[in-house]
């Protein structure tokens, strides 16, 4: 009996982990198999050739069971299974009570079997099992308690533990377990992990802020928490499951903390959490709060103006702040708004913008507080820099010219003017009581006369008599710095323009002339009345020193007598009428002022006759005759002839060119075409005005062609007729037209079909004619087309050729 109590002693510490007792403990209970029916602690471990059933309804009033299987054989020994409750890492199993059985063959009495059931851990039986077995199998399960436990896992268990093995022939060992509660312990409080945002960092805090944590744990988090100055501002429980040995997952917190409702400084933040034991785990850190705004910061720069090059320092300090001071200013250069990202960085920023352009240069600067808060208001300081002279200018004002060749007409005001730069130090005249040179100012010297020095950026002087004048000026700005003199000359003049008329040359007769007692004419204009009344003609002149002249438009002005004057304008602006001849005439004229010849001109027919209306065929040329006389009724050779025509309501166009011959004639042939009117023009030379003939008259008339598709029908048949009109000219969407039958017995053409009868806009056109009236023998019928004249159609009355179609009855 010694020997089998120690086998079996061995074969349960071979087969069990040893776990080592914790220090202290947090506790918490798991439970299995109760009036829920739900296991999830126990699990099937060991030989197959053991059953070992985790359900809790393996024995139906008994719960979990283990037992041996059954067969024939013999199991070797140490055959063991079992249902095995194992503790979460570091955390150990302190008790387990329940009801139970338990059934072996050492509890019987008899001498073989060597079978074993019960409880036991990682260092022995707690329950049956050795040293004194159990022979209890129910069905009513005994309730026990196991206390005192300091184990990695318990096990129902059943094992072979004879050294000669095992019989398998009936259940030998078995045993069951329900209304379990394992009472376990954990050492460890959880970790806590992922701390970010405000419980990460330590830095100030301004408006809102994250803080959230992780914690993990090997029995699960049961409770997170997130305290500032001890009130939770996120506290969550976790959903936990009794029935696991590791009942609760890993959790974390998150919260957002406004801290706008928060005093300025420190407050504490306080991260906890509690594992499925009850242990906790903190995590603190301060939470430095600054809501405050800084105010707006301080600025200066050494001086006002910069020159020669100096390099301007701007120096940025701190105005007031809240707790976490001024980290940084939004600096800007060019006078535009600061933004609210820092770019000079530390409490008192000095800033070298390096050389800069003339002008002034407003630098602008807002604070940025240790929160990243701007100021609401920012601050600027301006540096002006002014290296440059400024630039003067003298000019004539007031009763002053155009302009050119700086000519005033007199007496004028002479301005001088000073500018600086935009920006720059100016020309600012220096205050009351303080001398001209405090500021700046402008000066001046007219003629041979001593210098003027005037306060500001002008002065105002004037000339009171004609002649050439020269005047030196200068400008100094604010800053010191000095133009360079400036010489200018102006010509006063105060003369009306005058002067005379002159007759006009035979050479050239329509150009009308006068002499100007004027070496600089800017402007002139000849202006022609008609005596018998009405408005100014104006002219456009060219201008000349000493001379003006027109070209009358004698050919456009009816013809009569006119006055004729010029209207002069000098260049200082002066202006003066002549309206007189040399002799003392009065500037009268009579047009036109060139000779006015006369064209007679007519169509040449086939047998040589002249006439104003000629009939033509479509393909022939016309021939047109002129004769060009003068005035006094001479022939006028080498004269420039064209021949115009216009179709229609058409413009007239150049249609053939010629030139007068020694008796004035020309004789000339004009291209086809339709009917047409024509004109002949003599063009205008300097001492011609040129003429235009009366129109003559081409009437050409239409042509058509015409065909029967068949020559012979019978009555009740239609002829099917076609034909084109020629010659073109047509409208783009044809014409109507007119099919004619020729009458015997009134011996005339009387129109058959009109009605829908039209050519294309190519001058194609069909008809149908049907024959009704027919009887007896066979009758010829005769067919031809009108084409009547048409405003939009230019030709004169035409008619195709005559087909017969003969008809039987």
């Amino acid at each position: 009996m010694p020997t089998r109590i120690a086998l079996a002693g061995l074969a349960l510490l071979t087969l069990l982990l040893m776990l080592a007792p914790a220090a202290r403990a947090g506790s918490y209970e798991v439970r299995a198999c109760d009036g829920s029916g739900i296991n999830r602690a126990f699990s099937a471990v060991g030989s197959d050739a053991i059953a070992a059933d985790a359900s809790c309804s393996a024995d139906w009033s008994l719960g979990m069971k283990v037992r041996n299987q059954v067969g024939r054989g013999t199991l070797p020994a140490f055959t063991w299974g079992a249902l095995e409750a194992q503790a979460p890492p570091g955390a150990v199993i302190t008790g387990l009570r329940g009801n139970g059985t338990a059934f072996g063959t050492q509890g019987t009495g008899l001498t073989t079997g060597g079978w074993e059931a019960g409880v036991a851990d990682d260092s022995g039986y707690r329950w049956c099992g050795l040293p004194a077995g159990c022979s209890w199998a129910g069905p009513a399960a005994l309730p026990f308690a196991v206390g005192g436990l300091s184990a990695s896992r318990v096990r129902v268990l059943v094992i072979c533990s004879s050294g000669s093995g095992c019989p398998t022939g009936s259940v030998r060992a078995a045993a069951t377990l329900r209304d379990a509660v394992i009472e376990l312990r954990d050492d460890a409080p959880p970790e806590i992990g992922g701390v970010q945002g405000a419980l990460g960092s330590g830095g100030w805090t301004a408006g809102t802020a994250s803080a959230s944590f992780s914690a993990s744990d090997p029995t699960g988090v049961r409770r997170t928490r997130i305290e500032v100055d001890g009130t939770p501002v996120f506290d969550r429980e976790s959903s936990c499951d009794p029935y696991s040995m590791r009942p609760c997952p890993d959790a974390g917190g998150a919260a957002t903390l406004d801290t706008r409702h928060m005093a300025d400084g420190g407050h504490e933040l306080v991260a906890t959490a509690w594992d499925a034991a009850g242990n906790a785990s903190v995590h603190r850190r301060t939470l430095q709060v600054d809501n405050t705004a800084p105010g707006p910061a301080q600025m200066s720069v050494p001086a006002r103006w910069v020159r020669d090059g100096t390099q301007a320092v701007v120096t940025v300090r701190p105005g007031t702040a809240g707790p976490s001071g001024v980290s940084g200013y939004a600096l800007t250069t060019d006078g535009s708004e600061p933004g609210s990202s820092a770019n000079a960085p530390g409490p008192v920023a000095e800033h070298r913008p390096g050389p800069l352009a003339e002008g002034l240069h407003r630098f602008r600067a807002r604070a940025i507080g240790g929160t990243g808060i701007a100021a609401r208001e920012d601050a600027s300081v301006t540096v002006g820099v002014d290296r440059t002279a400024p630039s003067v200018s003298v000019e004539a004002v007031g009763d002053g010219g155009d302009g050119r060749e700086d000519w005033i007409r007199g007496p004028a005001e002479i301005v001088v003017s000073g500018t600086d730069q935009a920006a720059l130090s100016g020309m600012e005249p220096s205050g009351e009581g303080l001398p001209v040179e405090a500021g700046g100012y402008v000066e001046y010297q007219a003629d041979s006369e001593p210098a003027v020095r005037v306060k500001g950026g002008s002065a105002r002087f004037s000339f009171s008599r004609d002649g050439v004048h020269a005047v030196t000026v200068r400008a100094v700005d604010g800053a010191g710095n000095a133009s360079a003199s400036r010489t200018a000359s102006f010509r006063v003049d105060s003369k009306i323009p005058s002067g005379a008329l002159e007759h006009p040359a035979r050479e050239d007769p329509r150009r009308l002339r006068a002499t100007v007692d004027e070496g600089c004419i800017a402007a002139a204009t000849l202006e022609m009345r008609a005596l018998a009344g009405g408005g100014w003609e104006k002219i456009d002149g060219r201008a000349t020193p000493g001379s003006v002249s027109a070209l009358v438009p004698d050919d456009r002005l009816p013809g009569g007598r006119y006055e004729a004057r010029f209207r002069v304008t000098d260049c200082a602006g002066n202006e003066g009428i002549i309206s007189s001849f040399s002799d003392g005439q009065p500037g009268v004229v009579t047009l036109p002022l060139r000779m006015r010849p006369r064209l007679a001109a007519a169509l040449v027919d086939a047998g040589g006759h002249e006439t104003a209306r000629l009939v033509a065929g479509r393909e022939e040329r016309v021939a047109v005759s002129a004769r060009l006389l003068d005035d006094g009724g001479e022939p006028m050779e080498g004269n420039e002839i064209e021949v115009r025509q216009r179709i229609g309501s058409g413009g007239w166009q150049v249609v053939a060119r010629g030139e007068t011959g020694g008796s004035g004639r020309v004789g000339l042939r004009v291209p086809a075409g339709p009917s047409r009117a024509l004109q002949v023009v003599a063009l205008d030379t300097r001492t011609s005005t040129g003429a235009t003939s009366d129109e003559l008259a081409v009437e050409v008339a239409a042509q058509a062609t015409i065909r029967a598709a068949r020559r012979r029908l019978r009555n009740g048949q239609s002829a099917r007729l076609s034909g084109r009109v020629l010659g073109g000219f047509l409208p783009a969407k044809g014409r109507e037209l007119e099919l004619q039958g020729w009458n015997p017995s009134r011996r005339r053409w009387q129109p058959v079909l009109t009605e829908g009868l039209r050519c294309d806009g190519s001058g194609r056109w069909k008809a149908r004619y049907r024959f009704s009236a027919t009887v007896g023998g066979t009758v010829a019928y005769r067919f031809r087309v009108r084409v009547a004249p048409r405003p939009d159609h230019p030709f004169a009355e035409g008619h195709s050729r005559a087909v017969t179609v003969r008809v039987s009855g």
